[in-house]
């Protein structure tokens, strides 16, 4: 089982882009994804079917909250583990009938510009990243996440006790973050 990396990317663009863009992820309903011949790999889109009805028209853009199978940053960049198998499975010569993308080449394709922030609480980190419309990285930050204690076995964060929400996410020390956010949906 992979840590859960958990968080928010707000996508800014055209409401057509970022609907392209939604349907690179992933959806946990397998009768969806299986159909998919081109998406990120292991992210999968937490919001419902019709998220792209909270656009917003003022700003152009639209904040959905995805899941990712180790990070952020591994499952959908370039420079991503994922990503760079694919690579290198294409350079092999391997036939494959789908087809992975990265999040530069889908920005600058689409024209569009993303802030991710997410939280990866068994490991302890958080990621954030700031990709503009040309497909370059602004800003990158990992920082580790301080130790709390879950309440339910009184061992530190990173324990196997799956129940985040007994997590001390009140702390002043918690990074203001997601955890809490996503934690209204299910694997």
């Amino acid at each position: 089982m992979p840590n859960w990396c958990f968080g928010f990317m707000t996508i800014k663009g055209n409401k057509n882009d970022i609907k392209v863009f939604i349907d690179l992820l992933l959806n946990h309903d397998q009768r969806i994804s299986n159909n998919k011949k081109r998406y990120f790999a292991r992210s999968w889109n937490n919001d419902k079917d019709d998220i792209i009805k909270e656009y917003n028209n003022e700003e152009k853009s639209l904040t959905i909250c995805t899941q990712h199978a180790w990070s952020f940053k591994t499952c959908m960049m370039e420079d991503g583990g994922y990503y760079q198998d694919y690579l290198k499975k294409i350079k092999e010569g391997k036939k494959l009938d789908y087809k992975l993308v990265c999040i530069e080449d889908i920005c600058k394709e689409l024209n569009l510009e993303i802030q991710a922030i997410y939280e990866e609480p068994g490991v302890s980190f958080t990621e954030e990243y700031w990709i503009n419309n040309k497909g370059e990285i602004e800003f990158e930050e990992i920082k580790e996440i301080p130790e709390h204690l879950c309440y339910s076995c009184k061992h530190n964060e990173g324990c196997w006790c799956t129940e985040f929400d007994n997590i001390d996410t009140d702390c002043e020390e918690w990074p203001e973050g997601v955890i809490s956010e996503c934690n209204k949906y299910e694997e």
